[in-house]
């Protein structure tokens, strides 16, 4: 029998394009079951000795299964469960396949039999309803080609045919079951041969034909063009160029103090490598302030890099989510990243490490540098924690200017003198790029070009808090000052000192316009154009942007020197300036309520404007509460998802980020902002930083003896110290909550739930009697609170449940969480119905019910990244884990296990952590491995004795005692 493959998938293609597309991602689809059956199977085990073994393979590992005998071909349609809607649609994909069967291959379809199987072992195929809903079926049921329902024997491989319609690689889970076959051929060698022959079988005609689609072309470009030469820095450029053209080597960081020259460097290379990357992102987060207190959004960066990328999708469930997803467009485009100046998304101040603030920023440079198609080079101040200790991560630190090149750079500026004297003047100042660009500017333009003129600078005052290098950029910045002293080009670098990045000139004119005394108001509008060209072509001072001739920018040192000049010599026209920005940035967007991300945009720069005016209070009323958060519907957050930009917004209401608040705010306001500050950063896994903000907001409600905003405060502030495994503050904290909430008056559920919040902190330490008793305590509460629902569910029910399951109770924990699913369905609550599955899916693995645990762990799973609980997504992910690691799923539970790591480590989530070095532990002694087993089981034992987990004591000591014996 002979079939040509490619006339088969061409006329599927045409004949059921979105069927056709299906089999992507899934094998249950006829395209799949033709193709890879008929064409490929059939042939082979019909008439192949050679490949018998093979034929075996498949029969036990494919979702869909094929089984064969001497004398048929059973192909099996499998679903979850048998409702009436999978009948009709299995039914429907019988008859599409006997249907091509008839016309393509008559003499073949006579052995070609159906079954309709359902992978819930409690179920059984209804053949009256299949006939019912598809009574063309009849003529096969009496040819006797429909045959009864199927079951596998093999708990395990029940387990794999369920998971295979879900997963997102389906080859790698074939593999990986293939190979645990393959354990039954009798040499090595043959189960090699045999894996390596399906495997190409496999994948030969995996993806069908599609229109090709025209190259996408991105082109982002937010690098300024610096004025002055470019010398030197032949070795950063060599690496650049070798990282570029070379396979080793994904990321690139430079790493330097600002002025070094790191943006220079990058905008010389891009422009010599124009024609060589013709799919770039270039981004510079400088333009947005650079100082190291400052809170950024990444959004701006994210929707742009979407758009070019023509995203099709652009709401995720979690920072992470987005990451992610972006590297992968960026890999599919070759795309080449440059971030500029990332430090403002760095925790960079003293005792800091480099580690991002930003994590979908984190996870986008996680992802490049393991799978980049291309480059990402990035330039920061500090070195970015996330990336270290990657072979495909090059670090490079940029050191200042060799003296040569310092002595080239003064000459390219007109400086005169001795080669001697220039290189004593290189030394003075340091090799610095920046300091030496200025000083060359300024000896031209004010010193006859006389380099031994330079000691006529006088020495900076005031300033000593600064690097040595920043210094001598501020001391000649000091010198302008003093040299442009009343005319419009001084005045121009106050008001560029206003902002924190790059700024049209309309928005100037506004305030030129607006007269504000000693800043624009004795300034001349025809002295304006002169001022601009004069900073730019004499001074040198300001940077210019591709395709954006209106745009003016200057180094963010340049701004940070001058605006602080006026912030603190001229206080007034520093508020006024800031007041008429307030006023010009609200009045900005075309609705008072914008409806997306970008048409707010405005509003966060009059928040910006307006707090450094000291407007606070008016700003939080008129723009933050009324426009940007709407009241209770929080739309910022709860709708666009922009938590980052929320948090950017809140900080201009503090004096030191997440501690200390404005005191213009009433106190009201003041516990408001700290405890919606605590929560978005616990959300974005920032759980160090969100602890005193919670700390502080709580004791806020507590002076106001606002009780019900106290309790709430201290669920939170609990919940937050339990995650880092602060359990015996977390247990005070939620004593201090029962009390509040026995404090508020009529809230019955505020009294059951910090009960239950308890209970769960008490589970925690492992006084799991205690706890079982005060859940007792809530679930009373619960029968008077709510008559019709005498059982505790939704968050309470999972903790109390989680406790009962830890005591053997698994009958009462399976009838409890069904019970809880109940009510969650009936209300539509999301992430209670996820996490009700995945109690359910705890329950089937315990009982080692395979199929019911991966059905209801893969649904939970999926249903808690929706919901954007990253406390019940690692307890998600963790118990899948443990279900692939019973399976024999190893690679599939490192996976699970490693996005635990990545997700729990760098939120400080002490207590997920553990779990995952018990499991990563039981993971490695499946696996045969002592020596990796002892290493998690060590730093598990570690984590549990810091932390007081003592939940996990029986975990650990079976898991000692399974070191002691021969594994």
């Amino acid at each position: 029998m002979t079939i040509n493959l490619e006339d088969i998938l061409r006329e599927y293609t045409q004949a059921e394009p979105k069927r056709a597309m299906g089999g992507l991602y899934a094998l249950s689809g006829f395209d799949f079951q033709l193709r890879l059956y008929l064409a490929e199977l059939f042939e082979a085990l019909v008439k192949s000795d050679a490949l018998q073994h093979a034929g075996e393979v498949f029969v036990e590992v494919l979702s869909d299964i094929a089984k064969h005998d001497r004398s048929q071909l059973v192909l099996i349609q499998a679903k979850r469960t048998l409702t009436p809607a999978t009948l009709k649609k299995a039914a429907e994909e019988v008859l599409a396949i006997d249907a091509l069967l008839a016309v393509k291959y008559p003499t073949v379809r006579p052995q070609v039999c159906f079954q309709v199987a359902a992978l819930n072992i409690e179920k059984s195929v209804s053949w009256a309803d299949l006939l019912q809903g598809e009574p063309k079926l009849q003529p096969l049921f009496d040819a006797g080609r429909l045959h009864p329902a199927r079951q596998e024997k093999d708990p395990k491989w029940r387990a794999i045919t369920a998971l295979w319609d879900k997963v997102e690689k389906p080859y790698e889970l074939f593999n990986a079951a293939l190979e645990r076959t393959l354990r039954r051929a009798a040499t090595i060698e043959d189960a090699q041969a045999t894996r390596d022959d399906i495997c190409e079988r496999y994948t030969q005609h995996r993806i069908p034909p599609q229109a090709e689609q025209p190259p996408l072309t991105v082109w982002v470009d937010r690098l300024p063009e610096v004025e002055g030469g470019f010398f030197g820095r032949e070795d950063e450029l060599a690496a650049l160029d070798e990282a570029f053209f070379g396979d080793d080597i994904r990321v690139i960081q430079f790493v330097a103090a600002g002025g070094t020259g790191k943006t220079k460097l990058l905008r010389h290379w891009l422009n010599q490598r124009k024609d060589d990357t013709p799919n770039r992102i270039v981004w510079s987060f400088y333009s947005q302030g650079a100082a190291e207190d400052k809170q950024i959004s990444s959004t701006p960066f994210f929707t742009e890099a979407f758009e070019q990328l023509h995203a099709e999708k652009t709401r995720f469930n979690s920072e992470d989510e987005k990451g992610k997803y972006l590297a992968t467009l960026l890999i599919q485009q070759r795309c080449l990243l440059v971030l500029d100046g990332l430090e403002p998304l760095q925790y960079v101040g003293k005792g800091m490490d480099g580690r991002l603030k930003d994590r979908a920023i984190a996870r986008l440079l996680q992802e490049l540098a393991d799978k980049h198609s291309n480059l990402c080079v990035v330039t920061t101040r500090i070195r970015v924690k996330e990336l270290g200790d990657r072979s495909s991560v090059q670090e490079i630190p940029l050191q200042n200017l060799h003296p040569k090149d310092g002595i080239a750079l003064l000459k390219s500026l007109g400086v005169k003198g001795s080669t001697d004297e220039l290189g004593k003047a290189v030394r003075e100042y340091g090799f610095h790029a920046l300091a030496l660009h200025l000083l060359g500017n300024a000896v031209a333009t004010y010193l006859d070009k006389d380099i031994r003129q330079r000691d006529t600078l006088t020495e900076l005052i005031g300033e000593t808090q600064y690097a040595d290098s920043e210094r001598h950029a501020f001391k000649v910045m000091q010198s302008y000052q003093n040299w442009l002293n009343g005319t419009p080009e001084l005045q121009l670098l106050y008001l560029l000192g206003l902002f924190d990045h790059p700024i049209e000139t309309a928005v100037l004119d506004v305030l030129w316009q607006a007269k504000i005394p000693n800043l624009t108001q004795s300034i001349d509008s025809r002295a304006w154009k002169p001022a601009i060209e004069n900073l730019r072509s004499k001074h040198r001072l300001l940077s210019a942007h591709e395709g954006s001739a209106t745009l003016l920018d200057c180094h963010p040192l340049i701004r940070e020197y001058f605006g602080k000049q006026l912030k603190t010599k001229q206080p007034k026209a520093w508020e006024q300036g800031h007041k008429k920005l307030y006023e010009y940035y609200k009045a900005l967007p075309p609705k008072y309520q914008p409806d997306t991300l970008a048409e707010m945009q405005p509003l966060f720069s009059a928040v910006a404007h307006g707090c450094a005016a000291g407007l606070q209070e008016k700003v939080w009323v008129e723009i933050v509460a009324k426009r940007i958060q709407r009241g209770s519907k929080f739309y910022l957050t709860k709708i666009l998802g922009g938590v980052s930009d929320e948090l950017s917004v809140f900080a201009h209401f503090f004096i030191m980020p997440w501690r200390e608040t404005t005191p213009k705010l009433n106190p009201k306001m003041t516990a408001g902002l700290l405890g919606n500050t605590g929560f978005y950063l616990n959300a974005m896994g920032r759980l160090s930083e969100a602890l005193p903000a919670l700390q502080a907001g709580l004791s806020m409600w507590e002076k106001q003896q606002d009780w019900m905003n106290a309790s709430s405060a201290a669920e939170n502030l609990a919940l937050l110290q339990l995650a880092i495994g602060q359990l015996t503050d977390g247990i005070k904290t939620t004593q201090r909550a029962i009390r509040h909430a026995e404090q508020s008056k009529n809230n019955a559920f505020k009294r059951l739930y910090t009960k239950c919040l308890y209970a769960h902190a008490l589970h925690q330490t492992g006084q799991t009697e205690q706890a079982i008793l005060v859940f007792r305590e809530g679930e009373r509460l619960q029968s008077i609170f709510q008559r019709g629902s005498p059982r505790l569910y939704s968050a309470q029910g999972y903790w109390y449940n989680a406790c009962l399951l830890a005591q053997g109770e698994i009958g009462a924990v399976r009838d409890r969480a069904q019970y809880a699913l109940a009510i969650s369905e009936k209300n539509n609550w999301t992430p209670d119905i996820s996490l009700d599955k995945l109690m359910l899916g705890k329950v089937y693995l315990t009982q080692s019910d395979y199929p019911q645990a991966t059905d209801w762990l893969q649904q939970a799973v999926d249903g808690l990244r929706s919901a954007s609980d990253q406390d019940a997504l690692l307890d998600g992910l963790l118990t899948r884990a443990a279900l692939y690691r019973e399976t024999a799923q190893f690679s599939a539970a490192h996976d699970d296990l490693q996005e635990v790591y990545d997700l729990a480590n760098p939120s400080g989530m002490r207590l997920h952590l553990t779990d995952y070095h018990l499991e990563s532990a039981r993971l490695a002694l499946a696996e045969g491995l002592p020596a990796t087993t002892r290493t998690h089981f060590n730093q598990a034992e570690e984590l549990i004795t810091a932390t007081g987990y003592h939940r996990r004591d029986g975990e650990l000591a079976e898991l000692k005692s399974s070191l002691l014996s021969p594994i």
